[in-house]
């Protein structure tokens, strides 16, 4: 799901996305947060007009179906890329966090490792610097992201069982 967050009047609270969604903030101080497991999410921002934006996807490929779902990658990506600049960030000047891609479950393929390798190697093929990563192990994280400015804050998910057998 697509939802575009602006507080021209004032800040919002931090805004919950889960898996599928795409925020885009216009205000500085607009934050999102949301839990990852073998998910990822990829923070954009452009730290002049302080314009960014977070997804959260669950796959990597849509398995070749022309599909506009934002719960995966290779058509998340694309798309936060495209509202972000849309908002009026500079492409030049955009930056990004990769964080999730825990593989949690022992007896599955290792999603989030495929998971957090596409979106690092779609990143880098569009030339969009990844200041921070945070992927990989086995356990849940909490990501809050203020794309105004681009900080973040990632703690584990204390109360996130893993990894599973």
């Amino acid at each position: 799901m697509l939802r575009a967050v602006d507080a021209p009047g004032g800040v919002v609270g931090p805004v919950a996305i889960g898996i599928g969604d795409l925020v885009v903030a216009r205000h500085p101080a607009q934050s999102f947060t949301t839990v990852l497991g073998s998910c990822i999410a990829i923070g954009l921002w452009d730290p002049v007009s302080q314009v960014g934006g977070l997804n959260h996807f669950l796959l990597a490929h849509s398995q070749g179906e022309a599909s506009r779902d934002l719960r995966y990658g290779d058509t998340a990506i694309p798309a936060l890329v495209g509202k972000v600049e849309a908002a009026g960030a500079d492409l030049r000047r955009i930056r990004a966090i990769v964080v999730g891609g825990a593989n949690m479950i022992r007896a599955m393929l290792p999603i989030g490792t495929e998971n957090a390798a596409f979106a690092r190697d779609w990143l880098a093929e569009q030339r969009i610097p990844v200041v921070s990563e945070d992927t990989g192990g086995v356990h849940a994280r909490r990501l809050s992201f203020t794309p105004g400015d681009g900080s973040f804050r990632i703690s584990a998910v204390d109360d996130a069982p893993g990894p599973y057998s």
